[in-house]
């Protein structure tokens, strides 16, 4: 072999060795050198602001060790506060090398600190539980640095597991169905981990606010709690949605009741239910104590509409009920913010609430006692012997709150009473899967 050809070997296996080398290097990388997606990037950027742009997690010393070994922890039982601790960088900060003064990983750690302890505090709930939440939009921001703000200040792991604590409701009910969930984990009943999953979710989402007063309507148990200064001041039975026709779930605010409502029929009802009723009968109007209504809001005689010449797709009306006692929403009606024109009211049909299974309207939450929770939301201002009375054709009144009350619509299939769990019908099977 010459002096050139053994050269050109040589070089030849050097950068077959340095390509290898390259590759390996990459297979083996640690966590740093992929480059992490924040959660929350803008209140990364607060945290640090507000702690001077101090490193927490890689700073020099034993105390940083400690530190990200008890957020490692937190997230090593995330499952016993009903929370995914893949949410939160879980194996980032698990496979994460023991570096120091390195802000890439320390703003990682910061990130999953904050998503977590926010979900502490004020619970993770999917769309599918949650469908609008206006309680939340309104309070998250402040929230958010409620959260960053107590984070910064923390510099020890003694400091992290105290924070994380305090977070946390302090409520016997939520701590019953928190050692429900770490005893169901541990026997592996996956159907009721998922169902206490959802429930101590909703608890810390709805608890943690501690307005002065809230309406609660759980959905799943069919019942409406209202609560003043925390504590239950008014219990209900309700009727709420059937399966075909699910109450929505959600945050809102009643903002005004209405004495004596009309009834305006939805279009899907109107046409799908009352139409074809009327066109094989036209007495059911009356008997209905329906009117038609046009577009311009006046009613129309409804002997001079040929009704045969009408169908879903080309009705021009719509349906209004006459206010009274046999009105479908009764004589009292809540009306609430949420997007689904789904509100809270009396009913004519009393009968509905001595059933064990109350699952009947087309989504709107009907009342057991609705006049008594007329007069807690509005003190002094309705009047009960007038309502009493069932009047017909009386014209509708609507009264505001002076401060909207948070109603919450919520799917909870656990609950506590009298100290024990309680597990109700997944009615809507939301927790099939």
């Amino acid at each position: 072999m010459t002096g050139s050809a053994s050269l050109h070997i040589r070089k030849s296996l050097k950068l077959l060795i340095i390509y290898f080398g390259a590759l390996w290097s990459g297979v083996c990388a640690s966590p740093r050198a992929v480059a992490e997606t924040l959660r929350y990037p803008q209140l990364v950027d607060k945290f640090y602001t507000a702690n001077s742009n101090n490193l927490i997690w890689t700073s020099t010393g034993s105390d940083a060790q400690r530190l990200r070994a008890e957020l490692a922890g937190m997230l090593d039982n995330a499952a016993k506060l009903g929370l995914d601790k893949q949410k939160y960088h879980y194996q980032y900060i698990r496979g994460a090398p023991d570096v120091a003064n390195d802000m890439e990983v320390d703003r990682v750690f910061t990130d999953a600190a904050i998503a977590m302890l926010k979900d502490i505090y004020a619970g993770n709930l999917g769309e599918e539980l949650m469908e609008y939440d206006e309680v939340n939009s309104k309070h998250q921001q402040s929230e958010a640095d409620y959260i960053v703000n107590k984070l910064a200040r923390v510099q020890t792991a003694e400091q992290l597991e105290t924070l994380a604590q305090a977070l946390e409701p302090d409520d016997e009910n939520y701590k019953v169905l928190k050692g429900e969930l770490s005893q169901q984990i541990a026997s592996g009943a996956t159907g009721k981990v998922r169902a206490l999953n959802v429930a101590v979710n909703y608890y810390r989402r709805v608890h943690h606010y501690k307005f002065d007063q809230y309406v609660l309507v759980n959905i799943c148990k069919a019942m409406l709690t209202y609560y003043q200064n925390g504590v239950p001041a008014l219990e209900m039975k309700v009727v709420v949605g059937k399966p075909t026709k699910m109450t929505p779930r959600f945050s809102a605010y009643c903002y005004e009741e209405v004495m004596y409502p009309y009834w305006n029929v939805p279009d899907d009802i109107g046409t799908g239910e009352i139409l074809p009723d009327v066109k094989r009968n036209s007495a059911r109007l009356r008997a209905l104590h329906m009117e038609v209504i046009d577009n311009s809001g006046k009613a129309v005689n409804p002997a001079t509409i040929k009704w045969a010449d009408y169908s879903k797709n080309n009705f021009p009306y719509r349906f209004r009920q006459k206010t009274g006692c046999f009105n479908s929403l009764g004589v009292l009606k809540f009306n609430i913010s949420d997007p689904f024109s789904v509100y809270m009211h009396d009913t004519d049909y009393k009968g509905a609430f001595k059933l064990s299974k109350r699952y009947l309207s087309h989504g709107c939450i009907r009342l057991e006692k609705p006049l008594e929770l007329g007069d807690l939301l509005l003190p002094g201002q309705i009047d009960g012997e007038l309502l009493k009375q069932c009047l017909t054709g009386q014209e509708p009144t609507t009264i505001k709150l002076a401060e909207p009350v948070p109603v919450f619509a919520v799917y909870m299939p656990v609950g506590v009473q009298n100290g024990q769990v309680v597990y109700y019908p997944d009615v809507y099977k939301l927790l099939a899967n």
